[in-house]
């Protein structure tokens, strides 16, 4: 009878084997393919024309995001139908009175810091897209789109502290007590992000930042609350659990929380004021699975991760979450909202990869995996050679039919050589694991990577 081997998880060494607006009634009867871009049939984009400063004493309420102005007779109305920010539909946050769409300046910091991921104090520029449906005189009904840019400068940030920063709290079993901080470490000299790995006990676990500058004493142990809460740094919602957050200084201070028990990495980006706590896991979506998080990339520190994936040129992203809530790391390591897409190297084709990333050097390694094979004295090749698998895209598997092993043990390698290899246990593959013994047979094998 023929034997099913299912391989699953070599990546995490994991096995298993098993057998608002103003209506007009005729904007129903608009002709989306007679869409054209800005100028066509008259119609300009404009901006406000203002760069918003929110730490100017003079600032607007609020600007005009996008006008749409007629430079001709041909058009006999026109309407802001939808608007986008940085590639996120902003719409319902406007004002819309017929061919404008206003915003308050308050709400237009708020989204630009949200779409960019980033509350760093410097001039953005913010890409504004915009869809207008205009009647021409005819009767005909025709959808324009434009594209303008507004300019918005966000509150000044703290002076990132020289000394660096710590947590108090619910973490590694210290406790909130300010003489026994847990220091957090630069990712590299000059960054100005920091990481911790820390582990949690309760099902919540309360924590706080703190500038470095406070701690006195030795290790920071004659440090009292006098002296920590001269520079704490929280969230604006006491008791958020959000992995990834926006940090909050001053009078806005609320206390974070780390939902559930475990190891997880913390980090304090004191370039954009945000922190992020995760899993030392990655998990790559892109076009070749989809864009979905189904692709998780192990890690011992939360900085270097590895893993493999079927990747072909239409882009992917790294995401800290099953979903596109956490942080996500785009071309250049770039987490900002509007990120460009990874692309595989000039010259590299679609295929199946090995991937080495290090977060904190910036660097991605890609070695293609040209064949996998089983390998070992059960196999029909013996120890010379590797019998080739076949990768199947729909499966998502590496697959060998029918083949027939007698008793013995087997390993499975990649390219024909032994730089990757995988033994063990059907339900703990690891990196030049042991043999596994198999028992004669017509096996058909799937190696899920």
């Amino acid at each position: 009878m023929k034997k099913i081997f299912l391989y699953s998880g070599v990546l995490l060494s994991m096995l298993s084997l098993v057998s608002c607006d103003e209506s007009f009634n005729n904007w129903a009867e608009l002709k989306t393919n007679e869409a054209a871009t800005n100028g066509a049939y008259g119609l300009n984009f404009a901006a406000s024309g203002v760069d918003v400063d929110m730490s100017s004493v003079t600032i607007p309420d609020s600007v005009d995001l996008v006008k749409v102005t007629k430079a001709s007779d041909e058009v006999q109305s026109v309407i802001v139908k939808t608007v986008t920010l940085n590639g996120f539909d902003v719409t319902k946050y406007c004002v819309i009175k017929d061919a404008t769409a206003r915003m308050s300046t308050k709400q237009l910091d708020s989204l630009a810091t949200v779409s960019l991921k980033s509350q760093k104090c410097e001039k953005r520029a913010l890409d504004v897209d915009a869809t207008a449906a205009a009647v021409l005189q005819d009767g005909t009904a025709v959808q324009v789109v434009g594209k303008v840019t507004q300019n918005e400068t966000p509150i000044p940030t703290p002076e990132v502290d020289s000394k660096g920063y710590y947590l108090l709290g619910d973490v590694n079993g210290n406790g909130w007590t300010p003489n026994r901080p847990v220091m957090m470490t630069e990712t590299a000299a000059g960054s100005n992000v920091y990481k911790a790995t820390v582990t949690t006990n309760g099902n919540s676990n309360w924590f706080k930042f703190y500038g470095a500058s406070t701690l006195k004493g030795v290790d920071g142990s004659a440090t009292t609350w006098d002296d920590a809460n001269q520079s704490q740094y929280g969230c604006a919602i006491n008791g958020d659990e959000a992995k990834f957050n926006f940090v909050t200084w001053g009078d806005a201070v609320q206390t974070a929380v780390i939902a559930g028990s475990g190891t997880w990495i913390v980090t304090f980006d004191a370039n954009n004021w945000t922190y992020s706590v995760s899993s030392p896991v990655l998990y790559l979506a892109g076009d070749c699975n989809g864009w979905k998080q189904t692709e998780p990339f192990a890690s011992a520190d939360g900085s270097n991760f590895w893993g493999f994936a079927y990747l072909n040129n239409n882009g992917f992203k790294f995401c800290s979450e099953k979903s596109w809530d956490g942080t996500n790391y785009g071309a250049g390591f770039s987490t900002a909202g509007n990120a460009d897409n990874i692309s595989l190297p000039e010259g590299n084709d679609e295929g199946f990869y090995k991937i080495v990333l290090n977060l904190d050097a910036k660097t991605l390694e890609l070695t293609p995996i040209t064949t996998i094979g089983i390998i070992g004295d059960a196999t029909p090749n013996g120890w010379d050679a590797s019998t080739p698998m076949t990768y199947s895209k729909a499966d998502g598997a590496w697959v060998i039919n029918d083949a027939q092993l007698k008793d013995g043990e087997l390993k499975f390698r990649a390219n024909d050589g032994w730089d990757i290899n995988w033994g063990g246990t059907p339900d703990a593959l690891t990196q030049g694991g042991a043999n596994m013994k198999v028992a004669a047979g017509t096996y058909d094998i799937k190696l899920y990577a």
